[in-house]
């Protein structure tokens, strides 16, 4: 199931790629707007991330961060399942996108507070299982 919900996630369907369209119709200023809040996600959590010593690459597009964790106890994958189960974050292991063992993958597109603290319960998990 989680394999699944990766790759329903990562594409969005013919019919979901209609709706885009109004997003052209929205009022003036709606989308660059948007684009600002989802910017300062961005740059909120990037901050947070590298704040932390885990490097972290800016995306030129898309909603998605690749924070590099610091060495940990407990491999990636374990530390992938520690993190939905004692922090309520749910990422994806580096490994679903080539050799990137030492890596998470997150989505950033929603409320800006709650992907912040998101965030903050990554880094504190990071911090927690540090070697």
């Amino acid at each position: 199931m989680e394999k699944l919900q990766a790759i329903v996630s990562l594409r969005a369907a013919g019919y979901n790629q209609a709706v885009l369209r109004t997003w052209f119709r929205e009022p003036k200023g709606w989308l660059e707007e948007r684009i600002a809040r989802h910017q300062a996600i961005r740059d909120d959590l990037l901050d947070l991330f590298r704040d932390a010593g885990m490097p972290t690459r800016e995306p030129q597009a898309g909603s998605y961060l690749f924070p590099m964790l610091p060495p940990l106890a407990v491999g990636p994958l374990d530390f992938v399942q520690l993190l939905r189960h004692q922090a309520d974050v749910i990422v994806t292991a580096g490994t679903e996108f080539g050799p990137c063992p030492n890596n998470i993958r997150l989505n950033f597109s929603q409320v800006h507070a709650a992907a912040v603290a998101g965030g903050r319960r990554i880094v504190e998990m990071a911090h927690r299982y540090r070697k």
